[in-house]
């Protein structure tokens, strides 16, 4: 899924290198690397970890984080009608709380502007914006807004975007930057079909 992310840096000389957790600790690993890309994780991140990646930003490191709508999980024995279905906080959630960026709930729509879906949300620039210095729209296929109350506002949805959970129509935030930590409300927009639309 993040193969064309994964090729531009290749490309412009940095090494990649994958975490899965089997052989070395995350703390362990992050100590030779410059930078941490977090694309929607399959588990949570353990207390350990998380200070470990705060030790690592204190120290320097630069991490992205990119994070998609909750989820919707089983629970309960569905089969006689005693369960239901709840939807899952972000596994990044824990990760992003403790640079002072959330991922809110739900999902983006704009049904006026849009890239030929209305979960094709458009995103522009906002002011002072240096993580967004050349860009002028970005294409996000399913995002979840980004909240914060200190960093800055990268990216936004343009106008007519609504949020699906309560419709409110608003200017949400997509991306954003806390000092060397940013954090994207979607991780389609850097796949293969997706990485070359717009400014993406």
């Amino acid at each position: 899924r993040v193969e064309p992310l994964v090729s531009t840096l290749a490309e412009n000389g940095h090494r990649v290198r994958f975490y899965r957790g089997q052989r070395t600790s995350l703390n362990e690993s992050l100590r030779s690397a410059d930078a941490f890309v977090v694309a929607s994780p399959r588990e949570r991140f353990t207390d350990d970890e998380l200070a470990g990646v705060e030790a690592f930003t204190d120290a320097g490191g630069r991490v992205l984080v990119m994070g998609d709508p909750p989820s919707v999980q089983a629970t309960g024995g569905i089969l006689f009608g005693l369960g239901g279905l709840q939807p899952t906080a972000p596994r990044t959630t824990a990760l992003g709380s403790t640079y002072g960026v959330t991922y809110g709930s739900g999902y983006l729509y704009n049904m006026e502007t849009n890239d030929n879906n209305n979960k094709s949300v458009i995103a522009e620039p906002g002011a002072n914006a240096d993580l967004a210095t050349g860009v002028d729209r970005v294409v996000m296929r399913e995002a979840v807004p980004i909240r914060t109350a200190d960093a800055t506002r990268a990216l936004g949805g343009v106008d007519g975007t609504h949020l699906s959970t309560t419709r409110d129509a608003g200017t949400y935030a997509v991306v954003a930057r806390s000092g060397d930590v940013a954090a994207v409300g979607d991780t389609d927009f850097i796949t293969r079909e997706n990485a070359f639309d717009a400014d993406n």
